[in-house]
C-alpha cells in the first residue's frame, strides 16, 4: 500500500544528509572556488620566483664585486711607450673589444709579467671625460 510521507519525514531526510541544503554545489560556486585556487597558486609561484631571483641576484652582486684583496693593485706609472710595446702597437691581434667610448686591448706588462686590459678612450665622444673620471674612481675604490 501506498503510504503518505508527511513534511516532517522529508525534513528529517534532508537534515540527516545535507543539513537542510542541496547536496550539489552550483556551477557558479565551483567556478569561484577554482578561480580563487588558481589565483592563490599563481601568486605563490610569482612570489617564489621573485624571491629566488632576488636571492640569486644578491649572491651574484656579492661575487661580482671583488674585495680589494682579490685585485692586484698597481701603484706606479707606465709610460705610453711601455703601453704601446705591451699591446704590440695596439695590434688587432690584441684587440679584446670595442664600445661606444673606446677600444680595449690585451697587454703583457713585461716588468710585472702580467696580462692586463688597456682601454683607449675616444676623447671626441661626448661624455668621455666623465667616463674617465668614473673609471678612475672605480679603480681607485677597488685598490
Amino acid at each position: 500500500m501506498w503510504r503518505h510521507q508527511g513534511p516532517e519525514t522529508k525534513a528529517m531526510l534532508l537534515d540527516s544528509t545535507t543539513n537542510g541544503h542541496r547536496a550539489s554545489i552550483s556551477f557558479e560556486e565551483s567556478c569561484n572556488w577554482v578561480s580563487t585556487t588558481i589565483i592563490f597558486l599563481l601568486l605563490l609561484v610569482i612570489t617564489s620566483l621573485s624571491l629566488s631571483w632576488f636571492i640569486k641576484r644578491k649572491r651574484n652582486l656579492q661575487t661580482d664585486n671583488p674585495t680589494p684583496s682579490a685585485l692586484e693593485t698597481f701603484h706606479g706609472k707606465i709610460s705610453y711607450r711601455e703601453i704601446r710595446t705591451a699591446t704590440d702597437d695596439f695590434s688587432l691581434n690584441n684587440l679584446i673589444g670595442s664600445g661606444s667610448f673606446g677600444t680595449v686591448f690585451k697587454a703583457l706588462l713585461p716588468t710585472m709579467d702580467k696580462v692586463v686590459a688597456v682601454k683607449v678612450l675616444n676623447m671626441e665622444r661626448r661624455g668621455a671625460k666623465k667616463r674617465i673620471q668614473s673609471s678612475h674612481l672605480r679603480v681607485h675604490k677597488a685598490s
